[in-house]
């Protein structure tokens, strides 16, 4: 009997069969039996692979390998989860199904869809099923795979002694490892190519949930208000798109990408908050992996490597689950980079998927949609004006114009949200800015850091911090520049030359056009008023790396053969050597061999540097504490953080308060009263009291106001707070109604109970 089942299970088809059925029907009964940490497991699985692995067979990615597809998989089944639960709660409606969004509805709706996928799977011999790799793990090399498999383990701990003794130890000592192991095998002699994809996931994986489990409570700031809209989709069974709701809220317009936690809830059944606060980062950890495999396609891996660990130092990467509407944009647009950049030549299946990606991009973040859109379109006017009009290329006008009808499809007639008007609006200040403005730092928003017009930019660490930034930037830039200038020899575009030593491949026209109009809305970003003030420059470069990150390896090999050859020019000539051609000769191929071994070492050095400045580590050991995640004090941390106080007070006040106003001492006061109190947004008045004055019947402070005595002054950096001392007249004026030991609740005398 059991040679029978292991003979059936040896045939592909059949064991991916067994193993969805086993999947699905584990998640129904540990679902509906409500089985904990078994409803978790397998729900999370439900969603985030077994559609994808039903459904990619369509495509016909015949040649993609197994990482790429683990990769499409995964981003296929979380672009129908958005779209299918999207679908249900417009369709179900219209036939009297007034609740749509309920846990047994989703349930039974998701397996009305994947039971015929899954025959059709079955019947059709899938032509793609899952190539499983062959496995390089040896008694020689074991360790090399299990020494990854501990990080995310050690920024689970990290982050529960963080909660528990405010100690940072282990979580830079986490950091610390993956720069050190990182090191190691980049400089380590034949390291198996299995192990870059498992030493990518964990360390980026790892340094995700350092921020996710930092609190049960949210932290981030646009995060409270999608969590108001996320709290209310749940209450409410449904999301009522169009002029049915607030369409002046901008939020509105990204909630295909937040009826993705939805889904989520509904299948898992977690504490709502905790699910919302990670996952964002889960659902988006895939994202080095995606760098990486764009990257390994035109150079070795062991630099595409290096490629991934410089997306995963950004900031932005760091702070994923806080940009959440923005990562889930990213990811998908990521996915949609590697269908296009995953041959030459592309099929109907690929040019469909690549479709699918974008669109699932562009309903899931307005501002990234537009930028994503702005690429191609100055792409496709790259080639319009090239000279060379005999190359095929997927980047045409028909393709343009469908991604600019899908984004106007969207965002100006199914959403009806304002966020086409705050585009042109953008458009134009920004112009005008260029005339009026363009000298005043306050145009550039977050990019004024990296300009040295920061208040926050006077130590030593923050200035460390900006010059590792501008090395990578410039790196990245002389990468691209280097495309440009040898362009015969690096792309497609001609056939003569030989292609240099480090390239695998040469780069196809998308990719760079592409890169040039990237780098082009890089530049624009920090040279344009206005533009950073709407979309951070962090963001910009978090979605332009998923791409660009392999422009920073070759802009470091130029760089490093550039210095190797200077070295050796001046040691030529200190020692005045007179070499003979056969002499040169000879030089010239050790300069290759020297210069070979300077760019990975001239690499670690720059983005272990890099991650200690941008994961707050370099600020914490100089003193000056300026991240959530390694610090337990300092202006951002008690901004952001959010104390159990905060949401007791938060809560009583909706409980008590009804739907009355409410003042609050800033920005940060409000948004926990959004969150945690559910309180509707036109309730708050945020401004009215560092004026001296009080819009509200009642006054919120959460422990900064509290404890600190200091509050976040509007239109200014966090690091110049202003003093409460100032603003006790206002206080004296009301009554302490509540006090939970860290947040106070104040109330004129007529609404005192």
């Amino acid at each position: 009997m059991f040679r029978y089942f292991a003979s059936i299970l040896s045939d592909e088809k059949n064991f991916l069969t067994v193993s969805a059925v086993f999947l699905a029907l584990g998640a129904n009964l540990s679902i509906l039996l409500d089985v904990p940490v078994l409803r978790q497991l397998f729900g999370f699985a439900f969603l985030t692979l077994l559609p994808g692995i039903l459904l990619l067979r369509f495509f016909k990615m015949t040649e993609a390998g197994f990482l790429e597809e683990i990769i499409l998989c995964w981003g296929l089944s979380v672009a129908f989860v958005m779209f299918y639960t999207l679908a249900l709660n417009s369709v179900l409606p219209i036939i009297g199904y007034t609740a749509p969004l309920s846990s047994s509805t989703l349930l039974f709706c998701l397996d009305l869809a994947l039971v015929p996928l899954g025959i059709v799977f079955y019947r059709a011999g899938s032509p793609i099923a899952l190539q499983f790799p062959r496995v390089e793990v040896t008694k020689s090399n074991a360790y090399l795979y299990i020494i990854p498999l501990f990080f995310p383990l050690l920024s689970v701990i990290g982050s529960f002694v963080m909660r528990v003794t405010s100690s940072n130890l282990v979580s830079l000592a986490l950091l610390v490892f993956i720069a050190l192991y990182v090191a190691f095998v980049c400089l380590k002699d034949n390291c198996p190519n299995s192990l870059y994809p498992v030493l990518i996931f964990s360390a980026g994986l790892s340094i995700l949930l350092l921020w996710s489990l930092r609190s049960d409570h949210l932290l981030g700031a646009d995060l409270h208000s999608e969590y108001y809209l996320f709290q209310s989709i749940l209450s409410d069974h449904r999301m009522i798109l169009g002029s049915q709701q607030q369409s002046a809220y901008i939020l509105y317009a990204s909630v295909a990408s937040i009826l993705l936690p939805v889904a989520y809830q509904l299948i898992l059944g977690l504490n709502q908050e905790v699910l919302f606060n990670v996952i964002y980062g889960l659902l988006f950890s895939v994202v080095p992996l995606i760098v990486y495999v764009i990257s390994r396609r035109y150079v070795k891996e062991r630099y595409a490597l290096i490629a991934s660990f410089l997306y995963i130092s950004e900031v932005g990467f760091m702070d994923a689950n806080a940009l959440s509407r923005a990562v889930i944009a990213i990811l998908f647009f990521a996915l949609a980079f590697m269908v296009l950049f995953s041959k030459q030549r592309r099929s109907a299946g690929e040019v469909m998927l690549f479709t699918v990606f974008a669109a699932a991009g562009i309903v899931s973040h307005y501002t990234t949609a537009y930028i994503f859109v702005l690429v191609f379109v100055a792409a496709l006017v790259l080639i319009i004006l090239s000279k060379r009009t005999s190359f095929a290329t997927t980047i045409n006008t028909v393709m343009v114009f469908l991604l600019a009808c899908i984004t106007f499809l969207w965002y100006g007639i199914i959403t009806e949200s304002s966020s086409i008007p705050f585009g042109i609006e953008l458009l134009r200040k920004s112009f005008s800015g260029l005339i009026f403005d363009f000298f005043a730092p306050q145009t550039r928003g977050g990019a004024q850091v990296y300009l040295g017009a920061g208040a926050n930019q006077t130590t030593v660490a923050a200035m460390i911090g900006v010059a590792l930034t501008w090395v990578v930037v410039a790196c990245l830039i002389i990468g691209v520049a280097t495309l440009t200038i040898k362009r015969k020899e690096m792309t497609t575009l001609y056939s003569g030359p030989e292609k240099p030593k480090f390239l695998k491949s040469r780069f196809g026209v998308e990719y760079f056009t592409l890169a040039l109009a990237a780098t082009g809305i890089l530049i624009a970003s920090v040279v344009l008023p206005f533009v950073a003030t709407a979309y951070p420059l962090e963001r910009t470069f978090l979605f332009l790396t998923t791409f660009l990150s392999v422009f920073f390896v070759i802009g470091v090999i130029v760089l490093s053969n550039g210095i190797a050859a200077f070295s050796e020019t001046i040691h030529r000539r200190f020692k005045e050597r007179k070499t003979s051609k056969l002499r040169a000769s000879d030089s010239r191929q050790g300069r290759r061999t020297i210069r070979a071994n300077w760019a990975i070492p001239f690499a670690l050095i720059i983005l272990v540097a890099y991650l200690f400045c941008t994961s707050g580590a370099l600020s914490n050991i100089a003193g000056t504490p300026r991240s959530v995640t390694l610090d337990s004090h300092g202006a951002i941390y008690f901004e952001r953080y959010v104390y159990d106080q905060d949401a007791v007070a938060a809560k009583w006040l909706k409980l008590y308060g009804g739907t009355t106003s409410v003042s609050t001492a800033d920005t940060w006061g409000k948004l926990r009263l959004i969150s945690e109190g559910h309180i509707s947004p036109g309730l708050i008045n945020d401004s009215s009291f560092q004026k001296n004055q009080t819009a509200g019947n009642y006054i919120y402070l959460y422990y900064y106001n509290v404890v600190e005595k200091k509050y976040e002054v509007y239109g200014e950096a966090p690091d110049i707070p202003g003093d409460m001392a100032e603003h006790l007249l206002v206080l004296s004026q009301n009554s302490r109604v509540f006090d939970a030991g860290g947040s106070q609740i104040y109330a004129r005398q007529q609404y005192i109970r």
